[in-house]
């Protein structure tokens, strides 16, 4: 799957997305400094980074997506059904 690339923001709207990334990447480090875990998405999962990330966390994986293809139909609703009545 291809990256798209993102439409162009008005001057505002920018500033406000580079000062939350800066904040968030400074949360981050900081958090890493003081040996504390942090959870991220990533790989259309949430996975704990960090030394001390719970077990249970840093084994996330994503839930498998239900399977599109339609069942079949019950032999009782189909039109050769022995003792079909309709």
């Amino acid at each position: 799957m291809s990256e798209q690339s993102m439409p162009k923001l008005d001057p505002d709207t920018q500033a406000m997305l580079d000062c939350l990334c800066q904040v968030a990447a400074k949360t981050l480090e900081r958090k890493r400094r003081l040996g504390h875990y942090a959870v991220i998405w990533e790989n259309d999962a949430p996975q704990a980074i960090g030394d001390d990330a719970p077990i249970e966390l840093q084994q996330l994986q994503p839930t498998p997506a239900p399977d599109p293809t339609p069942l079949p139909e019950p032999a009782f609703l189909t039109e050769s059904a022995p003792g079909r009545i309709g």
